[in-house]
């Protein structure tokens, strides 16, 4: 791992687009299913990808709205996390039930 390049990519996208996106990197069907029903997202969405050695790890989905509504479960405006790799299920499903955000 020693030498291995983290890499960090941020914009925003629309809902549907990202979405769709999820759907052409071959995610697990029953964590994507979850994750597009239970989700009510903006229309745009901040993400935050994550990659090691140009391979995608996870995204973090934020709420791009400028303001949080008090009534929102969300903290801090982080709606999602998304493992885009098998083996980031059990760290994004930590980071999810910490901060409240759904898992995907």
């Amino acid at each position: 791992m020693c030498g291995d390049k983290l890499g960090v990519e941020l914009y925003f996208v629309r809902c549907g687009q990202y979405a769709e996106s999820l759907f052409n990197m071959g995610l697990s069907p029953d964590r994507l299913i979850r994750f597009l029903s239970e989700g009510a997202f903006s229309r745009y969405v901040g993400i935050v990808r994550w990659s090691l050695d140009g391979l995608p790890l996870m995204d973090f989905v934020w709420d791009s709205t400028d303001t949080l509504r008090p009534e929102t479960r969300f903290k801090l405006g982080l709606l999602a996390v998304v493992a885009l790799n098998n083996q980031m299920e059990g760290l994004v499903d930590f980071i999810t039930n910490e901060f409240e955000a759904l898992p995907g």
